[in-house]
């Protein structure tokens, strides 16, 4: 199973706590489906769930193991930026919440390194040829450089999977870091589209900004001007961050593979929360 099961709300009149509620989660998943489930009750915009990692899913960690950034690039926007809601804020928690846990100095390919990679990612030559050692032993406080030692890493890094032969192991590594999993791609353009200094420091106030410009590239103006609806702002976004699921039916890949709720818009992801949340931040960002 590729996707984050969600359960819930927990109705506050049960009398029923969270923790019980989980129990009971935990118990209806031991039955039928087996495996290890990890579970964790979160809280979003009020509403008490329980989450629950399906076997094999490495838990609340880093996710976007795709190094395009998925299949809908938002960061050509060059419109205005609007200093943002209370609700927008709380989106951008969400999800640099689901994605890195609001880690500024995130390193998607640190946790694969470490943890090892899931199932449908092993890969079939040997990790010596991808990976130095110095690079990854300790990743750089990246929120303590300037946007352009950022992106002069980045693309260093990628160079270290060159395969011996010529050419990349496409997909193998991701480049994503910071809160919001910028890859290689799209933070040179957000920089270009912004016009920001690449002296500026990437700090959390700069990658909060460079994920509010995200937003914006999928309309999300028109949006909180009732021109567009949730799901397909919610799509745009998953499109864009594997590690965010699709929220309706019918959706496709781009290749003509369709997908249900839950699931990533890329192959071989797997979302860091289920599609309950993510509507739930989605469409709370026009109540605050």
């Amino acid at each position: 199973m590729n996707k984050v099961e969600e359960f819930g709300p927990l109705d506050p009149s049960s009398g029923v706590s969270p923790e019980d509620y989980r129990k009971a989660v935990v118990f209806e998943l031991s039955s039928p489906l087996g495996g290890n489930w990890k579970t964790e009750i979160v809280e979003v915009c009020g509403q008490v769930f329980v989450r629950a990692f399906p076997p094999l899913h490495r838990g609340p960690v880093s996710a976007n193991y795709s190094d395009h950034g998925g299949k809908y690039s938002l960061s050509g926007y060059t419109g205005e930026i609007e200093e943002p809601t209370e609700g927008v804020k709380y989106l951008l928690d969400f999800i640099s919440m689901a994605l890195t846990r609001n880690d500024p100095d995130n390193l998607a390919s640190d946790r694969d390194s470490k943890e090892g990679f899931p199932p449908a990612r092993l890969p079939k030559i040997p990790l010596k040829w991808f990976y130095k050692p110095r690079m990854l032993a300790k990743p750089p406080k990246f929120s303590k450089m300037k946007l352009g030692d950022v992106i002069d890493w980045q693309q260093r890094f990628f160079d270290t999977q060159k395969l011996p032969g010529g050419g990349y192991h496409s997909g193998l590594v991701s480049t994503g870091l910071g809160k919001y999993q910028f890859d290689r791609f799209h933070l040179p353009e957000l920089a270009q589209t912004s016009g920001t200094s690449m002296k500026a420091i990437f700090d959390e106030q700069l990658q909060d900004y460079f994920a509010l410009r995200l937003l914006a590239g999928a309309d999300l103006y028109d949006y909180l001007n009732d021109q567009l609806e949730a799901q397909v702002f919610a799509y745009r976004l998953a499109l864009h961050w594997p590690g965010l699921p699709l929220v309706s039916e019918g959706h496709t890949d781009g290749w003509g593979s369709k997908y249900e709720p839950g699931y990533s818009s890329v192959s071989g992801s797997v979302p860091m929360v289920g599609w309950k949340t993510f509507l739930l931040a989605v469409q709370n960002v026009k109540v605050r």
